[in-house]
This record gives C-alpha cells, structure tokens and sequence, in this order.
C-alpha cells in the first residue's frame, strides 16, 4: 500500500536544471516527483547513516585500537554487572 502523501516542498530551479531533470525522468519513465523523491530521499538515507558512525583520529583512534586488541580485566563493578 503507497504511502499517503499529503506534505508539500516547492523549489524553484533554471530552465536547463528543470531540462536535465525532465530528460532523467523521459529515461527512467517516471513522474517528476516519483524521479526527485527516489533520489532525495535515497541520499537523505545515506546522510543518517553517515551521522550515526563514529570517526576516530589520531590518538582517539590508537586508544580504541588498544583497547580492542588489549582489553582490561574486568573491574569489579563489571562482574556484579554481569552476575
């Protein structure tokens, strides 16, 4: 079942922007807004998923490698934890 789309965006583009457009939605035999939405949203999708991870530099990153290859022993708080 297609989502109810009841929200609007206008943007306003040049002729040849709006040319390109039309050309890509000719190919793809789609509507304008169906051709805009997948790609929107698509690069919408990968910009989350780019924010969630996490980057590490420098001694941000040697630390995390550290402790990845060379864990601590569990401390006592740990192991209640666990229990």
């Amino acid at each position: 079942m297609a989502a109810i789309r009841n929200n609007r965006i206008d943007i306003r583009i040049s002729d040849e922007d709006k040319n390109i457009l039309e050309q890509a939605v000719e190919i793809n035999k789609t509507s304008l807004s169906n051709y805009i939405m997948s790609i929107i949203l698509k690069q919408a999708e990968l910009d989350i998923k780019e924010n969630e991870k996490i980057h590490l530099t420098g001694k941000s990153a040697k630390i995390m490698l550290d402790l990845l290859t060379n864990p601590p022993e569990p401390n006592d708080a740990l192991k209640e934890l666990l229990k």
